[in-house]
Protein backbone atom coordinates (compact mmCIF):
# COMPACT_ATOMS: atom_id res chain seq x y z
CA UNK A 1 0.00 0.00 0.00
CA UNK A 2 0.46 3.33 -0.73
CA UNK A 3 1.02 6.34 1.99
CA UNK A 4 0.27 9.30 1.56
CA UNK A 5 -0.26 12.12 4.48
CA UNK A 6 -2.55 14.98 4.34
CA UNK A 7 -1.75 16.46 7.31
CA UNK A 8 -3.50 16.88 11.09
CA UNK A 9 -2.24 12.84 11.64
CA UNK A 10 -4.84 12.78 8.41
CA UNK A 11 -3.52 10.31 5.81
CA UNK A 12 -4.89 7.98 2.80
CA UNK A 13 -3.77 4.29 1.82
CA UNK A 14 -3.98 3.37 -1.92
CA UNK A 15 -3.64 -0.38 -3.10
CA UNK A 16 -3.22 -1.54 -6.55
CA UNK A 17 -4.79 -5.08 -7.92
CA UNK A 18 -5.16 -7.88 -6.30
CA UNK A 19 -6.36 -6.04 -3.26
CA UNK A 20 -4.27 -8.45 -1.02
CA UNK A 21 -4.10 -5.97 2.05
CA UNK A 22 -7.44 -4.10 1.39
CA UNK A 23 -9.65 -7.47 1.81
CA UNK A 24 -7.78 -8.30 5.28
CA UNK A 25 -8.67 -4.31 6.54
CA UNK A 26 -12.28 -4.44 4.73
CA UNK A 27 -12.95 -7.85 6.56
CA UNK A 28 -11.79 -6.15 10.15
CA UNK A 29 -14.74 -3.43 10.33
CA UNK A 30 -16.96 -5.36 11.24
CA UNK A 31 -18.09 -2.53 14.07
CA UNK A 32 -19.51 -0.65 11.57
CA UNK A 33 -22.38 -3.18 9.97
CA UNK A 34 -23.41 -3.16 13.15
CA UNK A 35 -24.07 0.79 13.86
CA UNK A 36 -28.14 1.18 13.98
CA UNK A 37 -27.45 3.70 11.05
CA UNK A 38 -26.56 0.39 8.59
CA UNK A 39 -29.73 -1.19 9.25
CA UNK A 40 -31.20 -1.43 5.91
CA UNK A 41 -28.67 -0.54 3.84
CA UNK A 42 -27.20 -2.73 0.83
CA UNK A 43 -25.03 -4.91 2.54
CA UNK A 44 -23.93 -5.75 -0.84
CA UNK A 45 -21.96 -2.00 -0.20
CA UNK A 46 -19.42 -4.32 2.51
CA UNK A 47 -19.83 -8.00 1.19
CA UNK A 48 -16.29 -8.90 0.57
CA UNK A 49 -17.29 -12.15 -0.95
CA UNK A 50 -15.25 -12.87 -3.70
CA UNK A 51 -17.49 -15.53 -5.07
CA UNK A 52 -20.40 -13.30 -4.89
CA UNK A 53 -22.28 -11.13 -7.54
CA UNK A 54 -22.66 -7.43 -7.48
CA UNK A 55 -20.99 -7.06 -3.92
CA UNK A 56 -17.61 -5.01 -3.14
CA UNK A 57 -15.67 -8.55 -3.16
CA UNK A 58 -16.65 -9.27 -6.69
CA UNK A 59 -15.92 -5.26 -7.00
CA UNK A 60 -12.81 -6.09 -5.86
CA UNK A 61 -12.17 -9.07 -8.08
CA UNK A 62 -13.49 -7.84 -11.59
CA UNK A 63 -14.39 -4.23 -11.39
CA UNK A 64 -11.61 -2.58 -10.08
CA UNK A 65 -8.56 -4.35 -12.05
CA UNK A 66 -7.53 -1.07 -13.38
CA UNK A 67 -8.26 1.31 -10.74
CA UNK A 68 -7.56 1.71 -7.10
CA UNK A 69 -8.94 1.02 -3.64
CA UNK A 70 -8.32 3.88 -1.09
CA UNK A 71 -8.77 4.04 2.86
CA UNK A 72 -8.75 7.76 5.39
CA UNK A 73 -7.60 7.35 8.20
CA UNK A 74 -6.73 9.59 11.47
CA UNK A 75 -3.94 7.67 12.74
CA UNK A 76 -4.70 4.07 12.37
CA UNK A 77 -8.56 5.08 12.86
CA UNK A 78 -10.08 3.97 9.28
CA UNK A 79 -12.77 6.76 8.55
CA UNK A 80 -14.08 5.93 5.23
CA UNK A 81 -12.99 4.03 2.28
CA UNK A 82 -14.02 4.26 -1.85
CA UNK A 83 -12.45 2.66 -4.85
CA UNK A 84 -11.66 4.21 -8.09
CA UNK A 85 -12.83 2.32 -10.86
CA UNK A 86 -11.40 2.99 -14.23
CA UNK A 87 -13.69 2.53 -17.72
CA UNK A 88 -13.04 4.28 -21.08
CA UNK A 89 -10.93 6.75 -19.33
CA UNK A 90 -13.55 7.67 -17.07
CA UNK A 91 -12.99 7.44 -13.06
CA UNK A 92 -15.51 6.38 -11.00
CA UNK A 93 -15.74 6.79 -7.03
CA UNK A 94 -17.07 3.31 -6.45
CA UNK A 95 -18.84 1.90 -3.26
CA UNK A 96 -18.11 4.64 -1.17
CA UNK A 97 -18.45 3.75 2.59
CA UNK A 98 -18.21 6.01 5.76
CA UNK A 99 -17.72 5.20 9.21
CA UNK A 100 -21.21 5.57 10.93
CA UNK A 101 -19.60 7.74 14.06
CA UNK A 102 -18.08 10.13 11.93
CA UNK A 103 -20.74 12.26 11.87
CA UNK A 104 -21.25 12.99 15.39
CA UNK A 105 -17.64 14.20 15.22
CA UNK A 106 -17.16 18.05 14.65
CA UNK A 107 -13.98 17.22 13.80
CA UNK A 108 -14.72 14.83 10.66
CA UNK A 109 -17.20 17.29 9.19
CA UNK A 110 -17.06 17.28 5.61
CA UNK A 111 -14.36 15.11 4.95
CA UNK A 112 -15.05 13.33 2.59
CA UNK A 113 -15.72 15.44 0.24
CA UNK A 114 -12.79 18.16 1.03
CA UNK A 115 -10.44 15.80 1.27
CA UNK A 116 -10.54 12.05 0.38
CA UNK A 117 -12.95 13.32 -3.13
CA UNK A 118 -9.96 15.53 -4.24
CA UNK A 119 -7.70 12.85 -3.56
CA UNK A 120 -9.63 10.19 -5.65
CA UNK A 121 -10.13 13.06 -8.18
CA UNK A 122 -5.58 13.56 -8.54
CA UNK A 123 -5.49 9.90 -8.91
CA UNK A 124 -8.04 9.95 -11.37
CA UNK A 125 -5.82 12.52 -13.51
CA UNK A 126 -2.84 10.54 -12.62
CA UNK A 127 -4.67 7.83 -14.79
CA UNK A 128 -5.12 9.55 -17.47
CA UNK A 129 -9.09 9.90 -17.27
CA UNK A 130 -10.56 12.68 -18.57
CA UNK A 131 -13.54 12.61 -16.15
CA UNK A 132 -14.04 11.79 -12.47
CA UNK A 133 -17.98 10.64 -11.80
CA UNK A 134 -19.82 10.24 -8.23
CA UNK A 135 -23.31 8.34 -9.10
CA UNK A 136 -26.03 7.89 -6.58
CA UNK A 137 -28.47 5.32 -6.54
CA UNK A 138 -32.03 5.80 -5.72
CA UNK A 139 -31.29 5.31 -2.36
CA UNK A 140 -28.74 7.62 -1.99
CA UNK A 141 -30.87 10.33 -4.31
CA UNK A 142 -31.99 12.97 -1.98
CA UNK A 143 -28.05 13.33 -1.16
CA UNK A 144 -27.70 13.49 -4.78
CA UNK A 145 -30.62 16.82 -4.49
CA UNK A 146 -29.09 18.01 -1.52
CA UNK A 147 -25.67 17.89 -3.10
CA UNK A 148 -27.18 19.74 -6.93
CA UNK A 149 -30.01 22.14 -5.04
CA UNK A 150 -26.80 23.44 -2.67
CA UNK A 151 -28.11 23.31 0.29
CA UNK A 152 -25.10 22.15 1.59
CA UNK A 153 -24.08 26.32 1.45
CA UNK A 154 -26.00 26.67 5.08
CA UNK A 155 -25.11 23.08 6.31
CA UNK A 156 -22.98 22.87 9.56
CA UNK A 157 -21.45 19.34 8.17
CA UNK A 158 -19.96 20.57 5.35
CA UNK A 159 -16.81 22.77 5.69
CA UNK A 160 -15.32 25.18 2.95
CA UNK A 161 -12.58 23.07 1.34
CA UNK A 162 -16.01 20.46 0.73
CA UNK A 163 -18.10 23.42 -0.82
CA UNK A 164 -15.03 24.12 -3.50
CA UNK A 165 -15.15 20.78 -4.48
CA UNK A 166 -19.05 20.27 -4.97
CA UNK A 167 -19.88 23.74 -6.55
CA UNK A 168 -17.16 22.55 -9.39
CA UNK A 169 -19.53 19.55 -10.23
CA UNK A 170 -21.68 19.51 -13.20
CA UNK A 171 -24.98 17.82 -12.49
CA UNK A 172 -26.19 15.65 -15.42
CA UNK A 173 -28.82 13.52 -14.13
CA UNK A 174 -30.22 9.84 -14.48
CA UNK A 175 -28.00 7.55 -16.63
CA UNK A 176 -27.73 4.12 -16.88
CA UNK A 177 -24.14 3.09 -15.27
CA UNK A 178 -22.98 -0.54 -15.69
CA UNK A 179 -26.67 -1.58 -16.09
CA UNK A 180 -27.69 0.07 -13.31
CA UNK A 181 -29.80 3.74 -13.09
CA UNK A 182 -27.79 6.13 -11.37
CA UNK A 183 -28.39 9.80 -10.88
CA UNK A 184 -24.40 11.33 -12.01
CA UNK A 185 -22.27 14.19 -11.17
CA UNK A 186 -18.65 14.57 -12.30
CA UNK A 187 -15.84 16.82 -12.98
CA UNK A 188 -14.15 17.26 -16.04
CA UNK A 189 -10.43 16.21 -15.81
CA UNK A 190 -9.22 17.71 -18.60
CA UNK A 191 -10.09 21.48 -17.56
CA UNK A 192 -6.45 24.03 -16.96
CA UNK A 193 -6.96 24.85 -13.64
CA UNK A 194 -7.32 21.42 -12.45
CA UNK A 195 -4.18 21.06 -10.61
CA UNK A 196 -4.47 24.76 -8.49
CA UNK A 197 -8.02 24.79 -7.89
CA UNK A 198 -7.91 21.20 -6.25
CA UNK A 199 -4.37 21.82 -5.30
CA UNK A 200 -3.24 18.68 -6.61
Amino acid sequence: MITTALGNDLFIKTESYPYMETIKILESLTEWWDHPSKIGEIKSNYNTDLSSRNTLGSSLKYRLNSGRFSFLLDNNEILAYAGLLVDDRIAYCHRLAIRPTNFSNKKYRGIVPGLFIPYQIKLASQLNCHKYRLTFNEYNKSLYDWWKDRRWENSPFINVDAHQIISNFSFIGKQTIFQTLQYVCEIDLTRGDLNEFFRI
